[in-house]
């Protein structure tokens, strides 16, 4: 009986219903957002790694800062994939090169993200094609990997992945209760 009496809005999870959209709304991790702010702001951003414990909100961060980078093209231009789920090698070679390989219209000085969660699953074999699609396809195309222990990604440093920017970010956790409860008061 009690089901009858819930709203659509009742039924979603917490975790969904106060997720951050916009990068404003992420709580903690001050550094990381302003770098990922940053990226919105100038374009054109590096292909760069997050890592950190599970749930404290790595691909939620690069969600929200492709939709304030993308706008309206977020739903085109964003392929997301949980490498744990996908992470062999025809997963890189059939899904990624050919999303890569697609023309998205964009704003100016945007590119399509490829969000890879749990990227330190993927086989060695997986890490390898990814890393020449990475370079081949630089132009139109940025990855974000999330992850839990970046030293998994084979050779996860600014020289040979091509990533200017390796962030760490910590675990949303270590925030107050009072500076979540006063993100939920804002919803």
């Amino acid at each position: 009986m009690l089901q009858g009496n819930m709203s659509k809005n009742d039924s979603i999870p917490w975790v969904e219903k106060y997720r951050p959209q916009k990068l404003e709304e992420i709580v903690g991790n001050e550094e990381i957002v302003q770098s990922l702010g940053f990226f919105v702001e100038k374009g054109n951003p590096p292909h760069f790694i997050m890592s950190g414990p599970p749930g404290c909100g790595k691909t939620t961060a690069i969600w929200a800062m492709a939709r304030e980078s993308l706008g309206e093209y977020v739903k085109n231009g964003v392929l997301e994939l949980n490498a744990s789920d996908d992470r062999g090698i025809d997963v890189v070679r059939n899904k990624i090169k050919t999303f890569c390989q697609t023309k998205v219209t964009l704003p100016p000085k945007r590119q399509k993200l490829i969000i890879l969660d749990e990227a330190d699953s993927m086989t060695e074999g997986a890490q390898q094609a990814l890393r020449r699609i990475m370079e081949n396809y630089s132009e139109t195309t940025r990855f974000a990997l999330a992850c839990n222990q970046s030293d998994k990604i084979i050779g996860a440093n600014p020289f040979s992945l091509g990533v200017q920017f390796c962030g760490s970010i910590s675990s949303l956790t270590h925030n107050s209760h009072t500076d979540l409860k006063k993100y939920v008061k804002r919803k």
